[in-house]
């Protein structure tokens, strides 16, 4: 189950990266607004790790590094 659904991350970085910072909102306006005691702010943590590791990768996405020359 987890397979399609990373391809499909793969595939679709960008929008990913955009639910991905949508979701840190959210959990981030719920933690401001019911306190620090519930868990949005773990849930806004691992949504933003997901968002700027995809934008890590697309970043490389057609990157060639250069030869080495001996």
């Amino acid at each position: 189950m987890h397979r399609p659904l990373l391809a499909h991350m793969g595939a679709n970085r960008w929008l990913w990266s955009a639910i991905m910072a949508v979701i840190a909102l959210v959990a981030w306006l719920l933690r401001d607004t019911l306190g620090t005691g519930y868990h949005f702010g773990d849930v806004m943590a691992l949504a933003l790790m997901v968002a700027g590791t995809l934008m890590i990768l697309q970043s490389q996405e057609g990157y060639h590094p250069p030869r080495m020359e001996m």
